[in-house]
């Protein structure tokens, strides 16, 4: 039961980052007045918009993490990574940081797809998780095989 608490927290933290994100693409998007060629024009001159200098890291993590060479240091540095970012934007939520969209019916509409969208990507990739927990590697194979309760 206590192993099943470290992912839920990952979880839970993760969500307020991604959460924090989502709401910045909105208020750019709205800023830049729904406009794709405007918004495109934008995140060509300022990149970092896009993909911050720390997500670089991040997604090195995610690479390790699906190497052949899954091993133990990469989930916790990965998890640390995850928990330090949602703590960061809980942190700035609760100190009203949060760039905000103006909540008009169209970005209600959009916040409520956005969020949609996560939450079927989250469920699906929480299912992969909880899976893969139940997953060893042999020694010296890399072949998986599932353990039988």
């Amino acid at each position: 039961m206590e192993s099943n608490i470290v992912p839920i927290l990952i979880f839970i933290f993760w969500f307020f980052h991604i959460q924090r994100r989502m709401f910045y693409y909105f208020y750019f998007w709205q800023l830049k007045m729904y406009r794709l060629d405007r918004f495109l024009e934008e995140i060509q001159r300022n990149k970092r918009i896009v993909l911050p200098k720390i997500y670089i890291f991040i997604l090195i993590f995610l690479l390790l993490f699906y190497l052949p060479v899954n091993n133990i240091l990469t989930s916790y540095l990965l998890a640390i990574f995850y928990l330090i970012f949602g703590f960061y934007s809980f942190i700035l939520l609760l100190t009203k940081k949060w760039k905000l969209p103006v909540f008009t019916k169209k970005m209600i509409v959009i916040s409520a797809l956005g969020f949609f969208v996560w939450a079927f990507l989250s469920f699906y990739f929480w299912e992969k998780i909880i899976h893969c927990k139940n997953t060893h590697y042999r020694k010296g194979k890399n072949k998986k095989y599932s353990v039988k309760p």
